[in-house]
């Protein structure tokens, strides 16, 4: 089973890889309170589940690193503290480095879903209360947050934006997952940055 799992999951990377430069290519994180990780995965299981997508303007792997301070010292707090968590707690995780087509994967989640599917702003996000839309628990529920943009310059503007982001990816999270069984993030950019 693990075998036909990692030719699925080559097969999916391949495609969303198909044509693609490393100028047009972003990080795509995943963590899910499932412990299988067959189930990580949206596309390996029709298994009821919410999903959280979070997408910014842009985001590369350098962005995390910097930004995440992962080769920092100790005592220095992350722009990405609660992403970081989030990865480091989750009974599965992910990262995919180079994903060339982050909007195909907001599509595909679209077309996954079997029940609601959800965009939000930022400011909808920070006001998202779970009991005001009725879910399916007993289906795959989708929703799509859209964070605010990271600048293209200045690196104080762009860390607090970094810093926003991963609070209300966190404050979503958490609501959500007082609601739901099985709860999968995904944080991505939509384009890579420069």
């Amino acid at each position: 089973m693990k075998r036909h799992l990692v030719i699925l999951l080559l097969y999916y990377c391949s495609i969303i890889h198909l044509g693609a430069t490393a100028e047009s290519e972003v990080p795509v994180l995943m963590w899910s309170n499932d412990k299988c990780a067959k189930r990580l995965l949206p596309l390996f299981s029709g298994s009821p589940r919410t999903i959280c997508l979070f997408m910014q303007n842009r985001l590369s792997l350098n962005d995390i690193a910097k930004f995440g301070r992962v080769y920092g010292s100790k005592g220095t707090r992350s722009n990405f503290h609660h992403l970081k968590d989030a990865m480091e707690n989750a009974k599965s995780s992910l990262t995919l480095s180079a994903v060339a087509n982050s909007g195909g994967l907001k599509e595909f989640l679209k077309i996954a879903a079997s029940d609601k599917v959800i965009e939000l702003t930022a400011n909808q996000a920070k006001k998202f209360h779970f009991n005001d839309y009725k879910f399916n628990l007993g289906a795959i529920n989708v929703i799509i947050v859209r964070l605010p943009s990271v600048p293209e310059s200045n690196s104080k503007e762009i860390a607090a934006v970094f810093k926003k982001n991963d609070e209300i990816i966190d404050s979503m999270m958490k609501e959500v997952a007082d609601h739901v069984a099985v709860l999968t993030g995904i944080f991505t950019g939509v384009k890579p940055s420069k």
